[in-house]
């Protein structure tokens, strides 16, 4: 399996999960005298099971990740953190540049407002950033579906949780 093919298979694990989860609370509590209409004992077995493969699936992504380096010699990991580390400055970069012009307009009345920043500065440096961030984005999907996934073990030790037992 590719690291792409594990992400989308993470994808559907969370969102399953999810799913479970508002079954689960839709069922634990009905009027007395009605019946729910699923057993919210086996819906949090499946969640259990599901979020074990959950776990099993990202463990095998991070593993891959931190075992494979690209074809510059550096990690996946490394190329990641980069690609989060850029994002984040692009985005401060964009809420920089949203806030200064907040105020762009004002009566005679009311507080003059003062740039401190250049704009056209900050817009050409998250322009710069947001290149940055799509050469790696490209490098890291082409890299996804190149490298097969490390798994090291199948699955973790099964929890089955011993209190979602039947009430009543």
């Amino acid at each position: 399996m590719k690291i792409a093919e594990a992400l989308m298979l993470k994808n559907d694990y969370q969102q399953k999960l999810n799913s479970l989860k508002q079954r689960i609370n839709k069922n634990v509590l009905v009027k007395d005298g009605d019946e729910p209409s699923e057993d919210p004992n086996e819906l949090i077995k499946q969640a259990f099971s599901l979020s074990q493969e959950l776990q099993t699936c990202i463990s095998n992504i991070h593993l891959t990740y931190a075992k494979t380096k690209l074809s510059d010699g550096r990690s996946f990991v490394n190329i990641i953190n980069q690609r989060d580390d850029y994002c984040e400055k692009h985005q401060i970069l964009l809420q920089a540049i949203q806030h200064s012009e907040q105020f762009n307009h004002c009566n005679a009345s009311e507080t003059k407002w003062k740039k401190i920043i250049s704009v056209s500065r900050l817009q050409k440096q998250a322009d710069e950033l947001g290149l940055k961030i799509r050469e790696l984005n490209m490098r890291i999907q082409e890299a996804n579906w190149k490298i097969e996934i490390i798994e090291p073990q199948k699955s973790l030790v099964s929890l089955v949780p011993p209190y979602a037992e039947k009430v009543g």
